[in-house]
């Protein structure tokens, strides 16, 4: 499989196949090997992680959580074990929030770094999803 993330206004923008895509973007070396004729096109979502903030006697749990990238496919999974582990014992509520915002802001912060470290980090796009990642680590 292969993926190319694009902000809105590139993919609005840039037209043409994926390997066209690709190979502007200058990392045509990614097609080599991969048959290019008979893929097939989805569009995806956001590929990063997504979480709810807010008050009030709801525990969200799973996605409503904390949501990785959709190709994981763990949300099930996430759900399921988050729901079981809000009944190991008398603090399992304040555990279990604790628990998940150390992941996200573990998530976030190894993030942060893979953009640091990112070729393109200096690409307005990039930066703009920095600063998001720096305003996200409340």
């Amino acid at each position: 499989m292969l993926g190319l993330v694009q902000g809105r206004q590139q993919w609005s923008e840039n037209g043409g196949s994926l390997t066209d895509r690709v190979r502007r973007s200058g990392v045509e070396w990614l097609l080599a090997g991969i048959p290019c004729s008979g893929y097939e096109v989805g569009v995806g979502g956001v590929a990063s992680v997504q979480w709810a903030r807010g008050t009030g006697q709801a525990i969200r749990i799973g996605d409503a959580a904390f949501a990785r990238d959709a190709l994981a496919s763990q949300g099930i999974a996430n759900g399921i074990s988050a729901g079981l582990s809000l009944f190991e014992g008398l603090d399992a509520e304040q555990s279990y929030c604790s628990r998940t915002r150390t992941e996200i802001l573990s998530h976030l912060t190894n993030l942060q770094g893979l953009v640091r470290n990112c070729a393109h980090w200096m690409h307005p796009f990039w930066q703009g999803y920095a600063d998001f990642l720096k305003s996200a680590l409340w």
